[in-house]
C-alpha cells in the first residue's frame, strides 16, 4: 500500500465539489452516500465503494456489546499493559508499548491483539495519541473469533464518513496561512 501523505490540496479540492442535495434523477443512491459535482459530471462515495476499496466486512453493528458481552475480562491486556487501568490507556501509551516491549517475552497471541488494535486505533480509525481506546475494543481483542466476526467496515465507514461529510463545516475556519482541518477516519479509502 503507497504512503497515501502528499496530497491534502486534492482532498481539500474535491471535498469542495460535495453537494448536499440529491444527484439527479435516474442515479441510485442512498441516503449515507456523499456526493460530488464536477461539472458535468457526478460521483458518489459511499459504503459500496468504501467496501469495494477495503475488502472490510460490512453488517449489523449498532454496539459492540453483542461481541464482547461473553468476555468477562481482557487477560492479555493484563499482561502486555501490566502498569496501566483499562480505562485510562490512550493511543500514545500503546505507541510507547511498542518502542519498549520485549517481545521475547510476551506470547505471540498477544503481540497479535496489540497490533490489531494499533492498527484499527492509528491506522484505520486516524486517533489522535491524547484519545482514550475503548474498553469494549480491548475486550474484542481477547477473543480473535469475536473480533474476526465483527463488521469492522461497517464501524469504520461510519466513522470515516461522518468526518468526510463534516469537512464542510469545518472549512470555513480559515487560519493565518488558508484553511485547515484534520481529518481521521479511513480517508485512505476516499483518495483512492
Amino acid at each position: 500500500m503507497q504512503h497515501p501523505s502528499g496530497d491534502p490540496l486534492l482532498c481539500h479540492l474535491i471535498l469542495q465539489g460535495m453537494i448536499d442535495d440529491v444527484p439527479p434523477e435516474g442515479m441510485a443512491w442512498h441516503s449515507q452516500d456523499m456526493w460530488f459535482h464536477f461539472p458535468p459530471a457526478y460521483a458518489r462515495f459511499g459504503r459500496e465503494e468504501f467496501c469495494l476499496v477495503t475488502g472490510l466486512r460490512f453488517g449489523q453493528h449498532d454496539a459492540l456489546s453483542p461481541y464482547t458481552r461473553h468476555i468477562p475480562k481482557a487477560l492479555w491486556f493484563e499482561q502486555v499493559f501490566s502498569d496501566l487501568d483499562v480505562q485510562k490507556v490512550k493511543v500514545s501509551d500503546m505507541k510507547r508499548l511498542f518502542e519498549k516491549l520485549d517481545f521475547t517475552k510476551v506470547s505471540d497471541i498477544d503481540v497479535v491483539r496489540l497490533c490489531l488494535l494499533y492498527a484499527l486505533e492509528v491506522g484505520f480509525l486516524g486517533r489522535q495519541d491524547s484519545q482514550p481506546i475503548s474498553e469494549d475494543l480491548i475486550l474484542l481483542a481477547e477473543n480473535l473469533d469475536a473480533w474476526n466476526l465483527f463488521p469492522w467496515g461497517s464501524y469504520i465507514w461510519e466513522i470515516t464518513r461522518k468526518q468526510l461529510s463534516t469537512a464542510i463545516v469545518k472549512r470555513p475556519h480559515v487560519h493565518q496561512h488558508g484553511v485547515r482541518y484534520t481529518l481521521s477516519g479511513f480517508v485512505w479509502a476516499f483518495k483512492v
